[in-house]
């Protein structure tokens, strides 16, 4: 008689830690999930900034070009002068 007792309780408790393995496996998969989206969404940050900082490079370079460019002669020897 104690055996039949013995056995449901070895099939119900295999069965509950069935059913805990596979929530946690699932679980796990969902992180996985957040952390490859977390890494994509870390990789256009970063591609973004990289255009963001070479559009501002390019523009700085341009106004310090029509800076230094002038129709005025005597500004342009003075600028010869200095290089």
């Amino acid at each position: 008689m104690w055996w039949i007792v013995a056995i449901v309780a070895i099939g119900v408790g295999a069965g509950l830690i069935d059913s805990w393995m596979k929530n946690k496996r699932k679980l796990e998969e969902l992180k996985l999930g957040h952390l490859k989206e977390e890494l994509e969404l870390e990789k256009l940050r970063n591609e973004n900034f990289i255009l963001e900082t070479e559009k501002l490079r390019l523009e700085l370079e341009h106004k310090r070009e029509a800076l230094t460019y002038t129709k005025d002669p005597i500004l342009k020897e003075l600028e010869k002068e200095k290089a």
